[in-house]
C-alpha cells in the first residue's frame, strides 16, 4: 500500500512539473488532486478500518519521531571497567 501512495505522490510531482503544450488541457490544481486523494483514502478506510488504522499509526510514528542522533566515531571512548585485584582485601 505504501508503494501505491509513494508512486501517486511522485507521479503527481512529475506531472505537475511537465511543460504542457498549449493545445492540451491543463491538469487540475493541486487542491483538487489532494481532495480527490483524501476522498479515496477515506473510502478505503471505511471499507478496511484495521489496516487503515495500522497505516495511520505507522505514519504518525514516522512523522513525530525525532531523528536518531549518532555521535561521531572520534567522540566515542571505550572505557574498560576497573580490574579487581586478586590479592588480599
Amino acid at each position: 500500500m505504501w508503494f501505491l501512495i509513494r508512486s501517486a505522490f511522485w507521479l503527481g510531482l512529475v506531472f505537475a512539473k511537465i511543460d504542457w503544450p498549449a493545445d492540451t488541457p491543463v491538469p487540475p490544481d493541486s487542491g483538487a488532486i489532494a481532495s480527490a486523494a483524501a476522498a479515496g483514502v477515506a473510502s478505503l478506510c471505511a471499507e478496511h478500518p484495521v489496516p487503515c488504522a495500522r497505516a495511520a499509526r505507522q505514519a504518525m510514528s514516522l512523522t513525530l519521531a525525532p531523528p536518531p542522533i549518532e555521535a561521531p566515531r572520534e567522540a566515542i571512548q571505550i572505557v574498560a571497567p576497573p580490574r579487581k585485584s586478586r590479592g588480599a582485601v
